[in-house]
């Protein structure tokens, strides 16, 4: 179950079928916010929190044979961020598909040498930004970035590159500055110039 501001009505009614289940019928809800739902819906159902899987798991289900068809053209460390634990966040749709992608020409950019190329690649994600909406579909992108850098980091953490594990983490400081920045009357292509200078020099010192 979604909880939604203002479905009060629809849980109301939603209570019946829970009291009166059909014979034979098994019940089950999901919700991932259940300090939402109403209490008379959670004074009817047992809850059985479901933890987010290992990074041994995470890694099995990737190397499934089927799940490796439906995301040949993911890279892996962007299938394991957009994971997080997670497998139904990968099929959670286009618009985070296109936030990870976002996400990633922007790392891909900010780890670019300090070269006249590597400059112009940071101008170029920059300006792919639109000049305003930075509420929207950039705020996913920013997200999506967050998430790609913890990934990025703990993969330098498995390989042993701590310095540069470090240096992802503080990566999430300007990210995080960002998303709040983009909450105001500001313009995508600005901000994103201004973090993709913070983390080239965060990520590439």
């Amino acid at each position: 179950m979604v909880s939604q501001e203002g479905a009060d009505q629809a849980a109301n009614a939603f209570l019946k079928l829970l009291e009166e289940p059909p014979p034979g019928t098994t019940i089950i809800l999901t919700t991932s916010e259940p300090g939402n739902l109403l209490p008379t819906i959670k004074s009817r159902v047992v809850a059985i929190r479901v933890p987010t899987l290992s990074r041994r798991e995470t890694e099995a289900f990737l190397d499934d044979a089927v799940v490796e068809r439906k995301l040949a053209r993911v890279p892996r460390d962007e299938a394991l961020a957009r994971m997080n634990g997670a497998p139904g966040e990968l099929f959670a749709g286009e618009s985070m598909a296109a936030a990870f992608s976002a996400a990633r020409r922007i790392l891909d950019a900010a780890l670019q040498p300090s070269t006249p190329d590597g400059t112009a690649e940071r101008i170029k994600a920059a300006a792919r930004q639109g000049v305003a909406g930075a509420r929207g579909s950039f705020t996913d992108t920013l997200e999506a970035l967050t998430h790609l850098l913890h990934a990025r980091a703990k993969q330098m953490v498995d390989i042993g590159h701590d310095a540069d594990a470090r240096r992802t983490a503080s990566a999430v400081v300007h990210v995080e500055f960002a998303k709040a920045k983009a909450q105001g009357n500001v313009s995508p292509q600005l901000l994103s110039a201004s973090l993709l200078s913070s983390l080239h020099r965060t990520l590439r010192p």
